[in-house]
């Protein structure tokens, strides 16, 4: 599933703000949140959500960007043992996120990064994807859906 949330409305209940759901206002900074639920362990998972066109990826490793929202994005894990904690490489791109896992253990795995709307007007967003590399069979598919940029 893919959700996305006003981080400006964050509160001690709603911890990561309000969930938006097609009305986003330029110039503000969202949460995307992408959760994938497995049965059972996989390997070489690659999760690809592609963004709207009117809106663009923070990256907070930039001098530029508000390094205090780093909080927000998904972190590496750690652990004793590769198999407990394998660490997710997350690609930033013009217009999507790729994300990469070589193992995952069963259970959800929720992934974050941020969005700033930039142009006014609607846009498309694009189903996200999970698949497994060498396994085809298994995929899953989130819902497209049409936001508007205020």
């Amino acid at each position: 599933s893919r959700k996305i949330y006003d981080i400006s409305s964050a509160d001690e209940v709603n911890r990561l703000g309000k969930e938006v759901k097609t009305n986003l206002k330029r110039g503000d900074i969202y949460l995307c949140k992408i959760t994938v639920v497995n049965p059972k362990p996989y390997y070489n998972a690659v999760i690809v959500d592609p963004i709207p066109s009117s809106v663009e990826i923070m990256n907070t490793a930039f001098a530029t960007e508000k390094g205090s929202l780093g909080e927000y994005e998904t972190k590496r894990g750690s652990g004793d043992y590769w198999w407990y904690y394998s660490n997710p490489v997350i690609e930033y791109r013009d217009d999507m996120v790729i994300i990469t896992e070589n193992y995952l253990s069963p259970g959800m795995h929720e992934y974050t990064y941020l969005i700033r709307p930039i142009t006014k007007g609607d846009a498309g967003m694009p189903s996200s994807t999970a698949k497994l590399m060498y396994e085809p069979e298994i995929f899953g598919r989130t819902g497209n859906r049409i936001i508007n940029v205020k």
